[in-house]
């Protein structure tokens, strides 16, 4: 308790938790209370702003500590496309080959149940095509981000910082659907497994067709494969 000064009529002596002044009846306590209140809400604010800055520094310091663990790209060694480039040639080329089989071949092949090698051909052809293409894409990646290191090492560093962070959402993404997913997934209220497959109407059909009333599949929509409890 204090004694305070009336706001309204300049009164002294008054205390700050009287209800109302007693020379003009204003109301004391529910003004101060106001003020006290006021206080500490500015001074909760005030905090809750000091913390935001201190987390968002040390986010920063984060940041730029990973940015900085990034290393300088190494120059892309030529063997790995080279390898990936010959073993597509020769897919193609086994390809082109069994695509241009002689009628021998082909009967022989069809006596033997193998198939058309004109068919087969044309499948390597596309899958010794598809890796030659992948391996070009990679290595022009590769060719890309060593470039940009070399010219612009701290921009380089912060693109290997967002693939990372983009990578990690999607997973955390996945992660989160999946969970959703499984909490969703029906369970056995008899042992809780979720190892449980629908009951079909055609099957529920069958099953009352075959037994009549005394099928345990009336009316039943799950049925639990490890103890058997349908409900």
């Amino acid at each position: 308790m204090a004694l305070v000064i009336c706001p309204e009529c300049g009164k002294s002596n008054v205390s700050d938790t009287a209800v109302s002044c007693p020379e003009c009846g204003f109301a004391i306590k529910a003004h101060f209370d106001k003020i006290k209140f006021e206080e500490i809400r500015l001074k909760t604010e005030k905090q809750a702003e000091i913390r935001k800055q201190e987390f968002e520094t040390e986010q920063k310091r984060r940041q730029e500590e990973r940015i900085k663990n990034v290393p300088q790209l190494e120059k892309p060694q030529l063997i790995a496309p080279i390898v990936v480039s010959i073993i597509s040639a020769f897919i193609i080329l086994l390809g082109f080959s069994m695509s241009c089989v002689s009628d021998l071949e082909a009967e022989y092949s069809s006596s033997h149940g193998n198939g058309d090698p004109r068919f087969q051909g044309g499948f390597l052809i596309v899958f010794g095509l598809c890796i030659l293409g992948y391996a070009i894409y990679l290595f022009y990646k590769r060719i890309s981000a060593y470039n940009l290191s070399r010219n612009n090492f701290e921009e380089y560093q912060r693109q290997v910082i967002r693939e990372q962070d983009a990578l990690q959402k999607r997973l955390e993404a996945e992660r989160a659907a999946k969970t959703k997913q499984q909490a969703n997934m029906p369970k056995c209220p008899i042992c809780g497994s979720t190892n449980v497959v629908k009951i079909s109407t055609l099957n529920r059909t069958v099953s009352v067709a075959t037994v009549g009333l005394a099928s345990s599949k009336i009316g039943k929509q799950y049925q639990c494969k490890n103890c058997k409890h349908k409900w």
